[in-house]
């Protein structure tokens, strides 16, 4: 079992900062990456706060996909006809997201 998440630099406009990459155990790959929106500056490069801010993007996937699949493809249903995730491209596991 991998840790959840990694921590890598990426380059943007407002400079370098940390981008959160999720492993995803059953692809055997990392299927999501997010910035973190933390600046790499510092002694230590704000790694810390990547690393919460990454814990808190790693905690809120199930919410994320709990709130697509509850609430946006029912309204989308009742608007449309009998449609699914998959129809629509939408994520249909956590790791989709």
């Amino acid at each position: 079992m991998r840790y959840p998440f990694t921590l890598v630099k990426v380059k943007s406009k407002i400079g370098t900062v940390w981008q959160a990459r999720i492993w995803d155990e059953s692809q055997q790959k990392y299927a999501i990456s997010r910035s973190t929106g933390v600046l790499v500056e510092g002694k230590k490069e704000n790694r810390r706060e990547a690393e919460d801010v990454a814990r808190k993007i790693y905690d809120e996937l199930p919410k994320v996909l709990s709130t697509v699949t509850q609430t946006l493809i029912p309204a989308i249903q009742t608007k449309q006809g009998n449609l699914t995730a998959a129809s629509l491209r939408l994520p249909t596991s956590l790791y989709d997201v």
